[in-house]
């Protein structure tokens, strides 16, 4: 049916991470970007595109923050 952009005030990506295997740092990315091609009547081709400034990290932590955006590499895993 179309390309779509998704709305950047209803998207958000968070995440949380254990730090030294004591804690958990949580926080989200401030500047992402979307957009969906769907066509409802073959959804199982939808296809969603999502764009992370990862230097748009956010935490709790004002030292956490620095840290984590000035990193020029990330490694997801997944979740247990």
């Amino acid at each position: 049916m179309g390309t779509w952009q998704l709305d950047p005030y209803h998207t958000q990506v968070e995440f949380a991470a254990k730090h030294l295997g004591m804690m958990t740092v949580r926080g989200h990315f401030a500047d992402v970007t979307s957009t969906a091609d769907i066509d409802p009547d073959h959804l199982e081709s939808m296809r969603v595109e999502v764009t992370i400034q990862t230097a748009s990290i956010k935490t709790h932590n004002p030292s956490e923050t620095t840290t984590c955006a000035h990193r020029t590499s990330w490694k997801p895993t997944p979740s247990r």
